[in-house]
């Protein structure tokens, strides 16, 4: 569930504001809702009205009137900021296996080592480290390390590829979290 909250002042004085003005308003995330990704539908719902140029002041009576927005996209990356580590292994070690989550995937779409690199980091929107974003050329299977803070608390990304002789890319991913509704909330993002 989301709520939408904005100014209540500024939404009673929006029709006096120009073309150029922006207009902003927050998301609020219930904190029992998990972790929900999907669309949001958006439209800017208004009225209308003239304005006299000799006083400036609008007409009593206007015109409703809807302007359909882009849906609002949210994934699993929106939650993430990208942080980084001085060194993984260490910070793999210092935040344990309690909370780890660990999934294998079949990725059939995806063609290359690369490819599959390159998704699994926009996907995610996390920091890749140690320069695991690149794959050598002549790789069949490759390591990618990747860090973050999912509603601040870090997360570890361990993800292992490698090409699959039919075809695709399979992936063995390990996430740690410091808790576990996180790490089962990347995992699931993936699926």
């Amino acid at each position: 569930r989301f709520f939408f909250f904005f100014n209540t002042q500024a939404a009673t004085e929006l029709y006096t504001l120009s073309l150029t003005t922006l207009f902003r308003s927050s998301l609020r995330r219930d904190l029992d809702a998990g972790f929900p990704t999907g669309s949001i539908g958006c439209a800017l719902v208004f009225t209308a009205k003239e304005v006299d140029p000799a006083t400036g002041e609008p007409d009593e009576e206007g015109y409703e009137d809807e302007y359909q927005l882009e849906e609002v996209e949210i994934s699993t990356a929106d939650y993430v900021h990208r942080v980084t580590v001085a060194d993984f292994g260490r910070s793999w070690d210092v935040i344990g296996d309690t909370h780890e989550v660990m999934e294998a995937y079949s990725l059939t779409t995806l063609k290359t080592l690369q490819d599959a690199v390159n998704a699994i980091i926009e996907f995610m929107g996390m920091q890749t480290l140690d320069g695991t974003h690149n794959v050598p050329s002549s790789a069949k299977s490759h390591r990618v390390l990747l860090c973050g803070l999912f509603m601040g608390s870090q997360v570890l990304v361990r993800a292992d590829i490698v090409l699959d002789p039919s075809g695709g890319v399979n992936m063995q991913l390990a996430i740690r979290s410091e808790r576990d509704d996180v790490s089962q909330a990347i995992a699931a993002s993936v699926a």
